[in-house]
This record gives C-alpha cells, structure tokens and sequence, in this order.
C-alpha cells in the first residue's frame, strides 16, 4: 500500500493519521508530500493499525506517542499524568513577568542579582512541564519546588527533569498541596506559588469527551464536587508558605471565574 492510500482511505482526520504514519516512518510530515507514492513494508503497516486501532478507543495521540509539546519543549508523557495544554502556557509566561518584575537592589561593586533566595513552588506538578519551563527560562540561582500528591506522577516528572538537564535543580516533593512544606516548618519561604491543580467538578466530568474522560487520570482533572475544593485549601494553605509580598498564579476554567476562591 501506497502512503498517498493510507491518507486518503483513513477514516481519521487528515492531521491525525499524518502525525501516527511519519511517526512509524520515523520521519518528518513533509516527506508523506514528497513521497505519496512509496509503498510501504507490511510491518510498517501493521504497527500503523495497531496505533490507528488505539486512537480509534479516543486514545489521545500524545499518550500513543508518549510525547507532548509545551513551551517549546517535548514532554514524556502517558495514562500517569495530565497531558499538558496550551493555555497553560500562560501561566509559565506570567510566574516570568512576575520575576523579571521583582525589585532589584543596587549593592554597588558587589553587586548580588540574588540577594535573598527567590524561590518558586510549583504545586500538582504532574508531568513537570511548568516546573521544568520554568528551570529552562529562569537562572539557575531561582530555586524551584515541584510538589504532586502522586508517586507516579513524580517518576514522569524526575525522568523530564532529566531529559532536560534540570534534575538537580528541581526539588521533586510527594505530598498533599503545600503540606509537606509547612509539615517540615519551611514557613514564608516562598516567593512565588505557581499551580494548575484539578478544577473540574465532579458533574462536568460526567460530560467531558471521552479523549479526556476515558484516558488521563481523574485525580488531575476532577477538584471535588463544585471543582474548587482544593484551590480553597491551597490558598489558605499558602499563607504560611509565601513570603510578604508573594503571589499564587494559578489556572482555572473561566467558566467558573466568578466562584474563584479568594484569600480571607
């Protein structure tokens, strides 16, 4: 069979199967362009049907791949942590506004862009991808805190760590929200709270698309009943952990904007 047969008799969308067959191919989506009429091996084939077959079951393509882009980079990823999105790009962008605003302070010659440690804590840290965007933009003196209430979840973060060459600078933490920090007395240490924690209720779960529903772990996607639980305990928590003047940047639906919890 014909690469230019596969595309067109596919029943997926023209996007999807050009990702899975370079893939298998091993090669870049321009060369299906230039090379439509190359046939291929029938054990190119039949590993192409056995990741079609997947995503056929709503498997999403990045755990078919084991791969997802965020912030420029290539995450590891699979059925242990969320897939990364693109809006959460933005909540990188911003904890970077928020350090390059930091005030600086002039020491004369022995001048110290780091007088005091400034220190990030990256709370429900799943794959790693903030945490380890952030290690890749910021100096090496910042240092960063990546907490997940999920063993599994810390393996897929440690091994992107490494991937990136950010392992030693990353303080990869199993526990609940910030309760391992104020467990241990590291009180008002933080400068910077950063958090895409679960924010889904429990009744829109029940109408999520069956790509998400059926495949990332409900632990990273569902916040409680009304989908904030754990923002209202995060908040309250952060007031031992942030230093004056620190700040939370965190994601949630817009939907729900008007119930955001608040600091009280």
């Amino acid at each position: 069979m014909k690469i230019k047969e596969i595309l067109q008799n596919s029943p997926l969308p023209q996007a999807e199967i050009q990702i899975l067959l370079s893939h298998v191919l091993e090669k870049d989506r321009s060369f299906l362009f230039a090379n439509p009429d190359q046939n291929l091996a029938p054990e190119i084939i039949n590993r192409l049907n056995k990741l079609l077959s997947r995503r056929a079951k709503n498997e999403p393509i990045q755990y078919i791949l084991k791969s997802a882009k965020f912030y420029g980079l290539d995450f590891y990823v699979d059925k242990r942590v969320l897939i990364p999105r693109p809006e959460t790009e933005e909540l990188v962008s911003e904890a970077i506004k928020h350090f390059l605003q930091k005030p600086s302070r002039d020491h004369g010659k022995g001048f110290n862009p780091f007088p005091d440690t400034y220190r990030i804590i990256d709370v429900g840290t799943g794959s790693g991808n903030i945490a380890i965007s952030l290690a890749k933009s910021l100096p090496k003196e910042v240092e960063i805190v990546a907490i997940d209430i999920s063993p599994s979840a810390l393996e897929v973060a440690s091994y992107n760590a490494r991937v990136h060459g950010v392992g030693e600078r990353i303080n990869l933490i199993q526990g609940n929200l910030l309760h391992p920090l104020r467990k241990n007395g590291s009180k008002a240490s933080a400068n910077l709270i950063v958090s895409n924690l679960p924010y889904i209720s429990e009744h829109f779960y029940l109408a999520l698309e069956a790509d998400i529903k059926d495949h990332e772990p409900k632990l990273a996607l569902v916040g409680g009943p009304t989908g904030l639980e754990l923002y209202h305990r995060l908040f309250l928590e952060a007031k031992d952990v942030l230093k004056p003047g620190g700040k939370i940047i965190y994601e949630l639906d817009g939907r729900i904007k008007s119930h955001t919890p608040r600091f009280t």
